[in-house]
């Protein structure tokens, strides 16, 4: 069992991870707007940011051992990185390997960033539209892991 201290300083130690690898890999392109940490409810987190080169806002969201990372377009449309991505979740027993994950994360979240062919999505009623250059289509079928892509080295 791990005590209290543990779980106070790993989930300190995580939230530090996750803003010096967005300072380090993002530098003045990347703002920070809103942090929550909550270890002692089921430690929920969350970090929102805004991207100013495309005026994206990225949310990541998580609790214990997985996160997420939304990316919200100025129309309030939403992407997500996992279907471009894939990268490791956190383990609550080895910080090091925790903050190494953390830091690929971001890593991917940074050539997500870049790329010119994201997908932006709106929900309505249970179904799925993606956003066009004329507006909405609607979307029946989507192979989420379609254009996942590993990220193996530095």
């Amino acid at each position: 069992m791990l005590s209290d201290d543990y779980k106070s300083n790993y989930w300190n130690e995580i939230e530090t991870c996750f803003k010096n690898s967005i300072a380090s890999y993002f530098g003045d392109e990347m703002k920070l707007l809103d942090v929550n940490f909550h270890p002692k409810t089921r430690a929920m987190f969350e970090m929102k940011y805004f991207y100013l080169p495309k005026s994206y806002n990225i949310e990541i969201e998580g609790e214990l051992l997985t996160y997420a990372f939304l990316v919200y377009d100025k129309d309030g449309a939403r992407s997500e990185l996992h279907p471009y991505y894939k990268y490791s979740m956190l383990d609550y027993r080895n910080l090091e390997l925790s903050k190494k994950n953390v830091n690929e994360a971001i890593r991917a979240l940074k050539l997500f960033l870049e790329r010119e062919d994201i997908a932006f999505f709106y929900f309505k009623d249970n179904k799925r539209y993606e956003k066009t250059d004329n507006g909405m289509k609607r979307v029946k079928r989507w192979n989420l892991y379609e254009n996942v892509q590993q990220l193996t080295s530095w």
